[in-house]
């Protein structure tokens, strides 16, 4: 099948096993696709976000935290400034890749990584992403 096939599914199977297959096809071939259809393929997954059926939920969850990382790879192997258009706005957990409508989200302080209160490390206050960034940070402010 191909994107629009797969989108029409996720969109409008009445079939919540076919909408989840959906959902996971589309986040496997996301690093075939342009960073345009990638998002177009992140605001239909968004609104997959809303479907009723944990198993659909969880498939679109999972395929905006795999976009989310292609492109944050892509931005961070392109230095030019106008690549900051292909971050695409869903913001998700560094580790679990649940998004923020889902989860409370802090920032790394140390790196800018964005991390959900279950795996977030709280130092005086602060929210790491890992131990080493804590430390790191604890070692360079003193």
């Amino acid at each position: 099948m191909n994107l629009d096939e797969w989108i029409d599914q996720l969109n409008n199977d009445p079939d919540a096993s076919r909408r989840a297959e959906a959902a996971q096809a589309l986040g496997q071939m996301a690093a075939s696709l342009h960073p345009d259809e990638r998002q177009v393929l992140s605001e239909q997954l968004n609104q997959a976000l809303q479907d009723v059926d944990p198993g659909v939920l969880t498939a679109a969850m999972m395929a905006l935290g795999t976009i989310q990382a292609q492109a944050m790879d892509e931005y961070e192997d392109d230095d030019e400034p106008e690549q900051e258009d292909a971050v695409l706005e869903a913001i998700v957990c560094y580790e679990c890749h649940r998004p923020e409508m889902v989860v409370h989200l802090a920032e790394c302080v140390y790196c800018g990584r964005w991390v959900c209160e279950e795996h977030w490390i709280e130092d005086s206050g602060l929210k790491f992403c890992t131990e080493e960034h804590r430390e790191s940070y604890a070692a360079e402010n003193g």
